[in-house]
């Protein structure tokens, strides 16, 4: 997120301006994606909350796996190059310094939210794996958003700004 917050930074939501579909390709792909999970989601046959034996890794390969993850993420690019700029104000000062200070602020809160989710999602997921129902809703909920959701972005027509 750090990358894609310096990048807007630098300029790359002018560039999704001056160049739509610049835009319109990240959209794009982050649809496919979001589709791609919802087929994978729809069509396995067991349930992502299932408790698994897991393959222990060392901290690089979770660290460039997470790095990964976030990098080809289209959501995050779009996210930053919509969102971002509309808090700017030109005559406040330098936009690449208010936006990287936007941008860190963003991330901190991220970093929080993402922490309080980690500490408690081990838990969540021993109490509802306990109730199969719910795990076999959980999986059509979350495949059928998934799906609406990257509908919604390849029908929207707003510009990147």
């Amino acid at each position: 997120m750090l990358l894609y917050m310096l990048a807007t930074a630098a300029g790359l939501s002018a560039l999704f301006v001056a160049i739509p579909i610049a835009y319109d390709l990240v959209r794009w792909a982050g649809a496919a994606y979001m589709l791609w999970l919802s087929i994978n989601i729809l069509t396995k046959r067991s349930s992502s909350i299932e408790t698994s034996a897991l393959q222990l890794e060392t901290p690089r390969q979770l660290f460039r796996r997470g790095f990964l993850t976030c990098l080809l993420n289209p959501k995050v690019v779009v996210t930053y190059s919509a969102l971002l700029p509309q808090f700017l104000v030109a005559d406040a000062g330098h936009v690449f310094l208010q936006t990287v200070v936007l941008g860190l602020v963003q991330l901190g809160a991220a970093a929080a939210a993402h922490a309080l989710v980690i500490l408690f999602a081990a838990a969540a997921a021993s109490a509802l794996a306990k109730h199969r129902a719910f795990a076999g809703v959980q999986r059509y909920l979350l495949g059928t958003v998934l799906a609406a959701l990257a509908f919604r972005l390849v029908a929207d027509r707003r510009s990147p700004i």
